[in-house]
């Protein structure tokens, strides 16, 4: 059976012989277009005008040979891939432009640009309504048309209705328009010479060329045209509803067609708006009857979203519930065939961004990759196919209530029924939710202080952290029903202690763990409590297997914060998909807020013990260190105490090495018993020194090289100090005599686990009676560089000398 309501047309083919089935070329184009039929199997079932068709005549003898035929063959405008693909597209119920079940493809002609090939594919339905094949058609556009102001009788027309507030064209017996008024103009986008010269079939919605090309057969049979209604599509895509009135006349024994259309689509769209708005009130009335009910709320707005989705005929949303401190909460959500979307959603997320919590409108999301979506949602989606989400306001006055989130498959487009339902919905559903809202919140109250009082007086009374923590876990698995909790305390270094405890609140060996800034980032980054539906939203930190080893259920997460500062972090898991709502998550953050206090106490107790601890360290430190460093003063005064020099040099010697202990001492830090100096910087700071002691060297340039490397302990630190700052000493006091000028070189050479100071001059060199057993002489400068050496260091003083210098080395 073949339903015959469907545009007629001829089709682009590669055999010359196909066009002729449309018949004589005496025939006008409009009223004997060729249609052709095929199965699911794209077999051609049946070919013929549209006109025979419907007087039950059959088709010729040429269409009778196409019978069977593949129609990817017959087609010749595009490749054979693109027809089968479109094909494919129609018989899977694919929309194409403007919502079409019908593909539309304006193809130029070779050689000619004034014309045009349209050609229209599309389904087949049998009389039960089900498609059970495809049609083709195509049509011819462009070709030469006679302007009306070429004779008078059109000239005197076109004038008279140039200015009419209606549109008003004329199309020839081909259905190609002739002349339009300037009424299009009206339009944004249109003008005149955009309608001359086209087909029909090529400026109404692909889905009425059929009405369209079975209308104009009749006006060119003489029937007039009355009230045809139409969509129109404008340049921007908008489509708009026309209805036109016309007829045949006759134009110097030429006929044409005069069409009169009018733009409906206003009074239209008002009638469908009232109509939607009076069904959309009484589907608002039974929801707000369903939230007066004694239910608890997350139940109460399960059962609203329900019949919100359930009315709107959409699969999958959630609700938003504006509680304390103006935070939004995930409290309902449905996925597809109404099935819980994902019991994960429901906590997530925890908190929303503050635009969400004081927008003024819906917002549509018409692209769920948008960058501004939450990265879960956006996976969730692309599961399931959603590609754009709808966000709705619901308000109880001027305050925002609830966030209605509405989630849409395959882009479908909401009709303006489920528009209205949506605009009414703002205003009513508020104030019913905020009545539900109070009725529920207050018996949760009542529970949450008592666990308050009872929470306080248990820990407040604990100074150490271990008992505080398990004290808390404990009370919490009273409340809640988790699997796992961790709580985690971060310290100053960047570092964090984690306390494991398992179901009832039994602790755990706990763990310490190096964060990186990454997860320092994680952690530190939250400004409220988080809820993560599953093991794979959640940040690396929270999936460490020493912090989190559950694999399915959901789980919460608090910050600890004291004196606006964020130094830890509450943790629970609970291996069941619905573990945790509202109640859950105000009586963590209750817990967090009474443990933040408690824990940071013990945490300030334990850090002023420690504190204290090493406060004594370090004054046993600088008690060792002053010991030291007088023994060695000591030492120096008794060496120098020999009678062999005057007085002023010993006490000049003396002052020269006690400042070089100063300069060691000034790069100490009190700080970190354990730190280091940096040999390079000490060096340079004695050498300078020694040169600035000695007066009078405006002459003497000195160096210092390497050592940047070699980090020694104060004591090492000393002992080389005094050895350079001797040996300095020495060199501008001999080395340079009788000389305008002379240069000090000391140079640090690290070789592995060792290291080589040495010291060296360009000066005159040492006296060619100068012996090695002089170093054994404790008063002289030399015999105390060796003592050091020796004693210090666990090292030797070797030195070299010529006619370009002195070189001292010490290696330790």
């Amino acid at each position: 059976m073949i339903n015959y309501n469907q545009t007629n047309s001829r089709v682009i083919v590669r055999a010359p012989k196909l066009l002729t089935i449309s018949g004589g070329e005496d025939m006008p184009d409009a009223s004997r277009p060729t249609l052709i039929f095929t199965d699911t199997n794209l077999r051609v079932t049946l070919t013929g005008t549209h006109s025979a068709l419907r007087a039950g005549q059959p088709p010729n003898t040429t269409g009778k040979n196409l019978i069977g035929s593949y129609l990817p063959d017959l087609i010749s405008a595009l490749p054979r891939e693109e027809i089968l693909r479109i094909c494919e597209d129609i018989l899977a119920g694919k929309r194409f432009e403007y919502g079409a079940s019908f593909y539309r493809k304006i193809i130029p002609a070779s050689g000619c640009a004034h014309k045009r090939t349209v050609l229209i594919l599309g389904p087949h339905h049998n009389p039960y309504g089900d498609v059970d094949g495809i049609q083709c058609m195509e049509f011819k556009s462009g070709t030469a048309f006679r302007k009306p102001g070429n004779h008078q009788p059109e000239q005197i027309y076109a004038c008279l209705v140039e200015n009419a507030s209606d549109i008003i064209c004329m199309a020839d017996t081909n259905g190609i328009i002739t002349f339009i008024n300037h009424r299009v103009r009206h339009y944004e986008g249109l003008k005149v010479e955009d309608f001359l010269g086209k087909h029909f079939s090529e400026l109404v919605h692909p889905d009425d060329i059929e009405s369209a090309s079975e209308n104009i057969t009749k006006t060119l049979a003489g029937i007039p045209l009355n009230d045809y209604s139409f969509r129109f599509i404008l340049p921007n895509g908008l489509a708009l509803r026309m209805v036109a009135n016309g007829q045949l006349i006759d134009i110097d024994g030429h006929g044409a067609i005069v069409l009169i259309i009018r733009d409906v689509t206003e009074s239209i769209e008002l009638n469908q708006k009232l109509v939607a708005r009076n069904r959309a009130l009484s589907a608002l009335n039974q929801i707000v009857v369903a939230l007066s009910g004694s239910l608890p709320i997350d139940d109460a707005l399960q059962t609203v979203l329900e019949h919100i989705l359930s009315e709107l005929d959409l699969k999958a949303g959630t609700i938003l519930l504006r509680e304390y401190e103006s935070k939004m909460k995930i409290r309902a959500s449905v996925g597809f065939d109404g099935e819980k979307l994902y019991a994960e959603w429901r906590q997530l997320p925890v908190t929303i961004s503050e635009q969400c919590a004081e927008m003024g409108e819906m917002i549509i999301v018409s692209d769920i990759n948008d960058e501004s979506v939450n990265p879960l949602i956006r996976e969730k989606c692309k599961e399931f196919g959603i590609e754009a989400v709808i966000a709705l306001p619901l308000r109880c006055g001027e305050n925002l209530t609830a966030v209605l989130s509405l989630s849409v498959p395959r882009m479908a487009h909401l009709t303006l029924e489920q528009m209205e339902f949506l605009s009414l919905a703002t205003g009513m559903l508020g104030p019913a939710i905020v009545n539900a809202q109070l009725n529920s919140d207050l018996a949760d109250r009542v529970n949450q202080l008592a666990m308050m009082e009872r929470l306080a007086k248990s820990i407040n009374s604990e100074r150490d952290v271990h008992a505080v923590l398990d004290t808390c876990m404990k009370e919490i698995a009273g409340l809640i029903n988790y699997d796992m909790g961790v709580v985690v305390l971060l310290n100053q270094s960047g570092e964090a202690d984690a306390f494991m405890f398992t179901k009832g609140g039994k602790s755990l060996p706990g763990n310490h763990v190096a964060l990186d800034a990454e997860q320092l980032g994680h952690i530190t980054g939250m400004s409220g409590a988080v809820i993560v539906p599953d093991t794979h939203s959640i940040s690396k930190f929270h999936r460490t297997p020493d912090l989190f080893v559950a694999e399915s259920g959901c789980g919460a997460v608090v910050p600890l914060v004291s004196k606006e500062r964020m130094f830890g972090l509450l943790k629970v898991w609970s291996l069941s998909s619905e573990g945790f709502g509202s109640r859950e998550t105000a009586i963590l953050e209750t817990a967090a807020e009474h443990l933040s206090i408690a824990a940071y106490n013990a945490m300030l107790y334990e850090a002023e013990r420690a504190k204290s601890m090493e406060l004594h360290a370090l004054t046993k430190e600088a008690q060792h260190r002053i010991k030291n460093n007088l023994q060695m003063i000591a030492g120096l005064l008794t060496m120098a105490d020999d009678g062999a020099q005057p007085a002023k040099n010993v006490v000049e010697r003396c002052l020269r090495q006690v400042q070089a202990i100063a300069t060691v001492h000034e790069l100490l830090s009190l700080d970190d018993i354990s730190a280091k100096i940096q040999l390079g910087e000490c060096l340079t700071r004695i050498a300078q020194s020694a040169l600035t002691a000695m007066g009078n060297c405006e002459h003497i340039e000195i160096e210092v090289n390497g050592g940047s490397g070699c980090m020694l302990t104060a004591d090492t630190a000393t002992a080389v100090g005094m050895i350079v700052n001797e040996l300095v000493s020495n060199a501008v006091e001999h080395a340079f005599i009788g000389r305008e000028k002379g240069k000090i070189e000391v140079k640090v050479i690290e070789e592995g686990k060792y290291c080589v100071v040495e010291v060296i001059d360009d000066g005159a060199g040492l006296l060619p009676d100068f012996t090695a057993p002089g170093f054994a002489c404790s008063s002289s400068g030399l015999g105390l560089v060796s003592a050091l050496a020796e004693y210090g260091l666990g090292g030797k003083l070797e030195i070299e000398s010529g006619d370009k210098g002195t070189r001292a080395k010490v290696s330790f």
